[in-house]
């Protein structure tokens, strides 16, 4: 299995949504997307751009919500400290 694919299979899987679900997101048709995951065929250049675009988009986002998330984290941290009394 190619590692677009395999990639591809892991996202869908991760967010837990429908093949026809990741159509709507990504741009593909259901049918190219549907063949994807079952190893039949090869994907033009357009779907290959457009899935790896959404692919790679989607986890660029949840690396920039984490580290957003941890400075949070370090914010309240040193606020709940502050609060009790230590620095």
């Amino acid at each position: 299995m190619s590692n677009l694919r395999q990639r591809f299979k892991a996202k869908r899987k991760s967010m837990n949504i429908s093949l026809r679900k990741c159509a709507e997101l990504s741009g593909i048709s259901f049918s190219t997307l549907s063949r994807l995951e079952r190893g039949i065929g090869k994907l033009d250049r357009y779907s290959k751009e457009a899935l790896e675009r959404w692919i790679f988009t989607e986890e660029k986002q949840i690396r920039i919500r984490s580290a957003s998330l941890e400075g949070r984290v370090k914010i309240l941290e040193k606020q709940v400290k502050e609060l009790l009394g230590g620095k």
